[in-house]
């Protein structure tokens, strides 16, 4: 039997070593629980802006209408290839050809003044072409790479069993679909001096057209 002055300090004693397991118990549960640190996904997806890039070589196919001046419209068709000088400026050489319909004059007089066989309009065209607007177009949610270009050049023309020589001038609004393909829309003014019936005139020649183009 302990002393009685003994007994306070054996009571301070036993709590402090109950106090002291149960602190070094409530330890070692929480160091063996596995802890799970939840990270938030990113919403954020790198993405790669397609441009245009010097030495881009283009091959398109294209198809429109054309309005010959005093003559009727048809649908035209053709090739082309596009080559890319810089990231700004490429140069183009496209051949386009169609049928051209009667003239309104030769609907009402009844006869036909050009022989079925030279009513192909037919072209051979040498241009450049420079983006003054390059930007970016928002379709459907996805952004595209686009830009309008400025046009002109030469061309050589066969219609009415005559060749000609002339200018062209133009717009293009031309849109890159994915790093192997690109597409356009195209005014173009296709002017030429032409001598019909010993009636010579510089015509304005109206073509509308829409290109897909393989880029490589």
């Amino acid at each position: 039997m302990l002393p009685r002055f003994l007994l306070p300090m054996s009571s301070l004693m036993l709590t402090s070593c109950l106090l002291s397991f149960t602190a070094t118990a409530d330890s070692q549960a929480i160091s063996n629980d596995s802890v799970t640190i939840i990270e938030p996904k990113s919403q954020h997806t790198k993405t790669q802006r397609i441009g245009y890039k010097r030495h881009d070589i283009e091959i398109g196919i294209n198809a429109g209408a054309l309005s010959v001046e005093d003559f009727g419209s048809s649908y035209n068709y053709g090739l082309q290839l596009n080559y890319f000088i810089s990231d700004r400026l490429f140069a183009q050489l496209a051949y386009t050809t169609g049928n051209i319909e009667k003239a309104e004059f030769e609907k009402n007089s009844g006869s036909s003044f050009i022989k079925s066989g030279e009513r192909t309009f037919s072209q051979t065209n040498l241009l450049a072409g420079y983006n003054i607007l390059p930007g970016r177009s928002y379709m459907g949610g996805h952004k595209f790479t686009s830009g309008i270009f400025l046009l002109a050049g030469a061309s050589n023309i066969n219609f009415a069993g005559d060749s000609n020589v002339g200018a062209i001038v133009g717009a293009s609004y031309r849109l890159l679909l994915s790093p192997s393909l690109a597409g356009s829309i195209d005014f173009k003014d296709i002017i030429f001096q032409r001598d019909f019936l010993n009636d010579q005139k510089i015509t304005n020649n109206l073509e509308a057209s829409v290109t897909l183009n393989y880029r490589f």
